[in-house]
């Protein structure tokens, strides 16, 4: 079967042209997050000269890597049509045996193919599923169709409320908002959707920002509580490169003992106040180096 990849955007989004699309990859160090000046100085000098030496670090042994098929999944007996996987899986252990399991949405090639022949959204009714990491057998199946998720858009997995069982988050059908499950598949909420948030390719990150010791769930410039409540929107846009969605995520880049949330040219304080953005360069999909 052969799947076209494609993407489908809300009908507000439409007239903002299918131009090239830009990825922004963003290089963050502690310091000089985006401080534009420095990173041209930098970038210049990078480029003025070659390296004067090359470091070159042999293993103590001969390189032989050559895996081997453990398992494969290929289907299941439940919503066969769903077989296709385009988004990253997550490995966490959801049934609690001490073996890491792994997590992932599929969808059916057939309908994503129609829908886009038609001119409709393709990438949506997504399946959630769990497989045992050790023998791929299926733990569950979010079998429920009020429950899809983008299968293009990637999932985030730990122990959001503290109950010492992972849950598992991701982006509706519908791009807009989240929605989270228990460790066996069970719906755990859903949030209302916000006016101007919507993703298509992106995905969700989580971090106790301010060290209080709850876990907040990042999504772009949109930072929510563990149960769903929506604590703030940054000012710099959704983010994420041009049709896709953003994937925003935390780290301390001042070493002041917060995280910031990174999302694409943006970097925003705990509170979610805006640290620094540069301007200059479109959204896009970020990195810390």
């Amino acid at each position: 079967m052969k799947l076209k990849r494609n993407t489908q955007v809300p009908s507000e989004w439409r007239g903002l042209g299918r131009g090239r699309l830009f990825v922004a990859l963003v290089v963050l160090a502690t310091g000089g997050a985006c401080n534009t000046s420095a990173s041209k100085e930098q970038s210049k000098a990078r480029d003025s000269g070659k390296l004067a030496e090359r470091c070159e670090v042999k293993p103590p042994f001969t390189a032989n890597f050559e895996p081997e098929l453990q398992w494969e999944w290929t289907g299941s007996p439940v919503l066969p049509a769903h077989k296709q996987v385009m988004m990253q899986p997550v490995v966490v252990d959801v049934n609690r045996d001490g073996t890491p399991d792994i997590v992932f949405s599929t969808f059916d090639g057939d309908f994503y193919n129609e829908a886009y022949k038609e001119g409709r959204d393709g990438n949506a009714d997504g399946v959630l599923r769990a497989v045992s990491g050790s023998t791929g057998a299926e733990l569950w199946s979010v079998e429920d169709s009020a429950y899809r998720v983008k299968p293009a858009a990637s999932i985030a997995a730990g122990d959001i409320d503290g109950d010492g069982a992972v849950e598992i988050c991701g982006i509706p059908e519908s791009g807009r908002g989240i929605i989270c499950f228990e460790n066996d598949g069970a719906f755990k909420f859903r949030t209302e959707p916000d006016a101007n948030d919507y993703s298509e390719w992106g995905g969700l990150s989580l971090a106790d920002l301010d060290g209080d010791g709850a876990v907040e769930i990042l999504d772009g410039n949109r930072v929510y509580s563990n149960t769903g409540t929506l604590k703030w929107v940054g000012s710099d846009g959704m983010g994420g490169a041009l049709f896709t969605g953003p994937v925003s995520f935390a780290v301390d880049i001042d070493q002041d003992g917060k995280l910031e949330v990174v999302n694409g040219r943006s970097v925003y304080r705990h509170d979610g106040t805006l640290k620094c953005a540069n301007t200059e360069i479109p959204h896009g999909f970020a990195a810390v180096a």
